[in-house]
């Protein structure tokens, strides 16, 4: 098992600066933006807080959310997301750090968990003492080493974090339905009692 620098397996970059392609009022280059509140901390995109983005023309690729890319906050948290199916196509902005890996040599999901285990963003906080905003550039991210593990390794581990995810958003899930059935319940309830 050999450690290296992640900038040796993936291509690393900054988000967009927003008000270089903003456009002031809707044109046909309309796109979703990616926004701190729209990045769950327990690390996926909340589809129903990305904003309108209309920009002045199309935007490069670079900055447009790829299958498989890894957006990190720069900002404490530091949550990374993986982007999926229904989070591709998505404007990033320069508040994230994109991460495209060579699939070939590190898989997207195992960069994924890497990212967001304790150990990482404890080193993460070590670097940011000296910040006084506490953001973390790309290039801290190019120089961090990390251990790469055999492809059929770092699927199993890809695998278990992916369906522990999985596991989670559903009981996040049945939480909210059991929430809204007890208030739903309760409500009812007391607007039968007013009526006696």
């Amino acid at each position: 098992m050999k450690k290296i620098k992640l900038s040796v397996s993936a291509n690393i970059r900054s988000g967009l600066v927003l008000a270089r392609k903003q456009s002031t009022f809707p044109t046909e280059n309309n796109y979703k933006l990616l926004t701190l509140k729209s990045i769950n901390p327990k690390g996926y995109i909340e589809q129903d807080l990305l904003d309108d983005y209309f920009a002045t023309e199309k935007l490069n690729e670079n900055y447009i959310s790829q299958i498989g890319d890894i957006i990190v906050r720069t900002s404490s948290p530091y949550t990374a997301v993986l982007i999926d199916e229904a989070a591709q196509g998505i404007v990033v902005s320069s508040y994230f750090t994109i991460i495209r890996s060579n699939k070939n040599k590190l898989k997207p999901e195992y960069l994924y968990w890497l990212l967001n285990n304790d150990e990482t963003l404890k080193t993460i906080q070590k670097n940011n003492f000296s910040n006084i905003l506490g953001s973390i550039r790309p290039q801290f991210f190019s120089d961090l080493e990390v251990f790469l593990l055999p492809l059929d390794e770092q699927e199993r581990i890809s695998e278990l974090n992916l369906l522990f995810k999985k596991e989670q958003q559903l009981l996040i899930a049945l939480k909210e339905q059991k929430e809204f059935k007890a208030k739903y319940t309760l409500e009812k309830y007391y607007e039968k009692m007013k009526g006696i």
